[in-house]
């Protein structure tokens, strides 16, 4: 019996050495990635992505579409997401989203996203918008942005409009219409999304054919516009004319200033008469540092504003101070507006006498 247990003491070893190795090497080993052509579940990808480490052989990059933002924008709808000068032209921000749909944990900003739609089956769809506050859906029936039309949208014109997460049915506004769309054919898309207090977000949703419930859009069904992670506003790059495209529901309004008088009357006092007061100050020739006596190259004049001082403060500050335009005007510091006023009074009372 002891000879039969040295006879099999090896084949023991054996499996416990294999045993051993198969531990380690199922502990090491690669996990299972599902492909982009299984049919498993969809991923969903919430998270805005820069993609700065990945190249592509075209301008328009399969699987997302562009993400601009814009921060510190007051304010609860859409319209003033368009008001802003910067807008569309000049983003804070410039990301991509792998499905369409984000959440932000911001407040004060608008967004628009945009690029192209693929479907894979021809028939008709339906279109759901859901935000966290107002946001509106455009759609164009070719790839041709300037063919686009509102077709759902967030909105009230009795109220400040927001939903829940996931709830397409708030406002009769957020469905649209179906709309029949060609297998394998694009289609641009946009989605304009403004933000004011707390964490924001949209989600945009489509009835497929021959479906009854409403599904997130990923990324398999996504193109970008463009590739504009490398696109410089002063390099004089083809893509510029994509850059500065206006979309043509875009309509800003020329402003025309504000007439504040009668809110300022309380205030009010009489001018001084102009000849009390004149050459009480020395004058002197005025000519500002910042004028420029020569051409300016395109786009240079952005970076060459001057800012105008305040006194007292016009409270022009927005409440987030993320990015220069947001900071309001500049304050003169108390010590100057002091020794002015004190030079003007005394020589005031010098002239009196």
């Amino acid at each position: 019996m002891r000879r039969g247990f040295l006879l099999l003491l090896p084949f023991y070893a054996c499996l416990v050495f294999i045993g051993f190795f198969s531990f380690i090497w199922s502990r090491t080993k690669t996990p299972y990635q599902q492909q982009p052509n299984s049919q498993g579940p969809a991923v969903l990808f919430i998270e805005p992505v820069s993609l700065e480490s990945l190249s592509f052989n075209s301008s328009n990059i399969p699987g997302v579409l562009n993400l601009h933002v814009w921060n510190d924008l007051c304010g609860l709808d859409v319209d003033r997401l368009r008001e802003t000068p910067l807008f569309p032209r000049y983003p804070q921000e410039r990301l991509f989203l792998r499905s369409f749909q984000i959440v932000r944990d911001f407040d004060s900003y608008g967004l628009r996203i945009f690029g192209f739609i693929r479907p894979r089956v021809s028939g008709l769809y339906t279109f759901a918008v859901s935000s966290d506050d107002t946001s509106e859906l455009w759609l164009s029936f070719d790839e041709n942005p300037h063919n686009i039309r509102l077709i759902a949208s967030v909105f009230s014109p009795t109220e400040s409009a927001w939903t829940n997460e996931g709830d397409f049915w708030k406002y009769p506004t957020q469905l649209s219409r179906n709309v029949r769309l060609i297998a394998h054919e694009r289609y641009f898309v946009e989605a304009l999304h403004k933000q004011g207090e707390g964490n924001g977000r949209i989600q945009v949703y489509w009835r497929t054919p021959g479906s009854v419930k409403l599904e997130a859009i990923t990324g398999e069904h996504l193109i970008s516009y463009f590739d504009d992670r490398k696109l410089h506003i002063s390099s004089h790059s083809p893509r510029l004319a994509a850059l500065t495209w206006t979309p043509s529901h875009v309509k800003q309004k020329k402003s025309k200033g504000l007439d504040l008088t009668s809110q300022f009357n309380y205030t009010a006092l009489p001018f001084i008469d102009r000849n009390i007061i004149n050459g009480i100050l020395k004058s002197c020739h005025y000519k500002p540092s910042y004028i420029m006596e020569r051409n300016l190259s395109r786009y240079e004049g952005v970076n060459l504003v001057h800012d105008s001082f305040v006194y007292p403060t016009d409270n022009t500050n927005l409440h987030q101070v993320y990015v220069p335009w947001s900071k309001g005007n500049k304050l003169v510091d108390n010590q100057t507006v002091d020794d002015v006023v004190r030079s003007f009074m005394a020589n005031l009372q010098t002239s009196q006498r």
